[in-house]
């Protein structure tokens, strides 16, 4: 079976639900919290699914360049959660107050709620500075689809139904 593994960081935008994005950080977004999963100022990998999608594309089109087994990355947004919280600040029109994701909750049911345990599993990657990069996949597909974080954060809250404001008119 041939097999394309595209490896991304944590999704968000599109329609979707169950990303890190809606449930934890965008959460309470219209009570004015912003809920950091990890430290606020560590770098993590996020993913734009719009581009994703647009990558994914890239690679269907490109299927003479691939092998029978390819496991590529596709680097999205290298940021902290101080970068995105600000760029949700800005279509908000305010600030929000910084919360953190009580890990210590999950931790103390993981032996009873078997997705709290993988997730507790997986929280290193919240504690741990990290990027994905890739110039296999830029040279399969060409220029790496990359939407600027204040416009996808903006379209993403839009996506799960947080108000945002209306891009200002330009002059005329």
């Amino acid at each position: 079976v041939r097999t394309i593994l595209l490896r991304a960081g944590d999704f968000f935008g599109g329609t979707g639900s169950g990303s890190w994005f809606d449930l934890v950080v965008a959460a309470k977004m219209e009570k004015g919290i912003y809920t950091a999963p990890g430290p606020a100022d560590l770098v993590h990998e996020w993913a734009y699914l719009p581009d994703f999608a647009v990558a994914f594309v890239g690679l269907a089109r490109n299927l003479d360049k691939l092998g029978f087994y390819e496991a590529l990355n596709f680097p999205g947004h290298a940021v902290t959660d101080l970068d995105i919280k600000a760029a949700a600040e800005n279509p908000l029109g305010r600030k929000l107050k910084l919360g953190f994701m009580p890990w210590w909750v999950l931790r103390a049911g993981s032996p009873f709620v078997a997705m709290w345990r993988e997730i507790v599993s997986m929280s290193y990657l919240r504690f741990e500075e990290h990027r994905l990069v890739s110039t296999r996949l830029e040279k399969i597909i060409g220029e790496i689809p990359h939407t600027p974080l204040d416009q996808a954060v903006k379209e993403a809250m839009r996506d799960i139904g947080i108000a945002v404001a209306p891009a200002p008119r330009a002059a005329a």
